[in-house]
């Protein structure tokens, strides 16, 4: 198994297994965690660390004092140098790796007697599970050792009891009962499609075929499919074969030449160079036909930063500068050239944004033109040209598990994509809100380039006086939330949010599983 994937299955599960540390060591057992001995044909000597991270963290979150050594040693060497750190136990063990199989051996030893305390050996041809059984080791090894007895209560002299005060009887104030918040909690009319057996990517909305109705459109890694709700289930209507060496990152709609029929602009990269290489589709009656193809271009339908009105958005690949060039440019599309070609660079209030993680409106409903925008940490931010309108959450939004790696082969440094951002006035109330996706991630946010989200919900905030507060959201699920959209899916005038849940069958190595959600935005 490659190097990277046993990384990842250190540090996730590292952060899966913390439990609550102890505050005072002053009476706790001594135990000296020795570095366990990795046998195998490749280099795997990292594994040394992370076992003992585990180890190290499941103890003493047990209320157990942890010395680490950092040197292997036989048994005469580790009980000689653990009776000279005082210890009352230590642990060894090894890893032995010999084709699919994992063996682990690992011992708690008693330093006084030099008796095994607990042997724990376990061989596992499923390397999900390598460090869910060292954490079993662990839970037995602090299950043996004997914790120290409570010190002895102090005792305390006895008192005269205060005497009884005098209670005057009062009436009973008659208070009314406590008026419960309005829910916020979409939970009425949500339409759930059947597992698709695959993860998809990227989705999107649009009326796609010209028939005047809002089709689902989403991407799998190197294909999409065009999609709508009957009254069972999600029928596929046309699914297209995109090239296997181009990986998909977004998916959008744009009626950008004008004839009545939403295009369908698919962006994605070169698997080895990780260059752009965008296409775009339309529907011609019998199939959706590739207009144009190796487009050089980001693509993002969303909105102008100048004016507030909705545009095709489009944006250069620079790897010097961080993935994207600095400009973002109205794309259009020229009959004459028949190529979708930048009609001019467009102003923002700040530099170096992303089409990405971003949107413009009359976002606080103060009559100032702003861009609500993903900063690199997850965090919001608002930007406007009079920069009288700048504010920053104080919490995370989104997360994402889309990437790309610039071509420097020695750092490889991830770029995330942040999650889309919408705005609009989705509930008629006529003022602005936006929406945005939030994943939760099992794994600690400095780890950058290591992700794992368990649930997610799509989230709607509205500016009240001081700050954002959230006007409605959708159910948690288990699984990740990879994009959504909102629009009118069955033209009754009221928006649906639209999503899809992907799932995982097993931590590491499994299946992918998905179904959409489409969800009435209304209590």
């Amino acid at each position: 198994m490659p190097r990277q994937t046993f990384f990842k299955c250190l540090i996730i599960l590292f952060f899966l297994c913390v439990s609550p540390f102890s505050q005072s060591f002053a009476d706790q057992n001594k135990l000296v965690l020795f570095p366990f001995s990795v046998y195998s044909e490749s280099n795997m000597d990292f594994l040394k660390k992370g076992t003992g991270d585990l180890i190290e963290t499941k103890l003493s979150g047990k209320g157990l004092n942890v010395v680490r050594s950092e040197t292997e040693m036989n048994k005469t060497d580790a009980v000689k140098h653990s009776l000279e750190l005082s210890a009352d136990t230590y642990v060894t063990g090894s890893l032995t790796f010999l084709g699919n199989t994992i063996s682990i051996n690992a011992l708690l030893i008693d330093v006084k007697t030099g008796s095994t305390l607990v042997s724990y050996t376990k061989a596992d041809s499923d390397k999900d599970r390598l460090f869910s059984n060292i954490s079993e080791f662990a839970e037995q090894a602090a299950g043996t050792i004997k914790k120290p007895a409570p010190d002895s209560p102090v005792p305390v002299a006895a008192t005269e009891p205060d005497p009884k005060p005098v209670v005057v009887p009062v009436p009973a104030a008659v208070t009314a009962a406590p008026i419960k918040p309005p829910s916020i909690m979409l939970t009425s009319g949500t339409r759930r499609s059947q597992d698709l057996p695959y993860e998809i990517y990227a989705l999107t909305v649009g009326d796609v075929d010209g028939d005047g109705k809002k089709d689902i459109v989403f991407a799998e890694r190197h294909s999409f499919s065009v999609a709508s709700f009957n009254d069972k289930s999600l029928d596929i209507k046309k699914r297209v074969e995109g090239e296997i060496f181009l990986d998909i990152l977004f998916i959008d709609t744009f009626d950008a030449n004008k004839n009545g029929i939403d295009e369908i602009f698919v962006t994605a990269v070169h698997i080895k160079s990780k260059k752009v290489s965008s296409s775009v589709y339309e529907w011609n009656g019998k199939e959706y036909h590739p207009i144009q193809k190796e487009l050089t271009y980001f693509f993002r339908a969303g909105k102008s930063p100048e004016t507030g009105k909705p545009l095709l958005l489009g944006q250069e690949q620079h790897f010097t500068q961080g993935v994207f060039g600095e400009s973002i440019f109205e794309m259009i599309w020229s009959s004459g050239r028949q190529s979708y070609i930048p009609l001019k660079i467009l102003k923002t209030p700040e530099k170096n944004l992303f089409i990405y993680g971003m949107d413009s409106g009359d976002i606080k409903n103060n009559g100032l033109l702003c861009s609500l925008v993903y900063l690199p940490d997850d965090r919001l931010a608002i930007f406007d040209f009079k920069k009288q309108s700048t504010w920053k959450s104080s919490g995370q939004y989104g997360g994402s598990n889309k990437f790309i790696e610039t071509r420097d082969q020695d750092t490889k440094e991830r770029f995330y994509f942040p999650v889309r951002l919408i705005t609009g006035d989705f509930d008629s109330n006529k003022t602005q809100e936006f929406a945005t996706l939030v994943n939760t991630n099992s794994t600690p946010r400095i780890f950058n380039n290591l992700r794992n989200y368990t649930q997610g919900h799509v989230e709607c905030l509205e500016w009240k006086s001081l700050n954002f507060e959230t006007i409605w959201k959708t159910q948690d699920v288990s699984g990740y939330i990879p994009d959504f959209f909102i629009s009118d899916m069955d033209g009754d005038g009221r928006n649906d949010v639209v999503y899809p849940v992907v799932n995982k069958s097993g931590f590491f190595i499994g299946k992918y599983t998905t179904y959409i959600v489409v969800q009435p935005i209304g209590f």
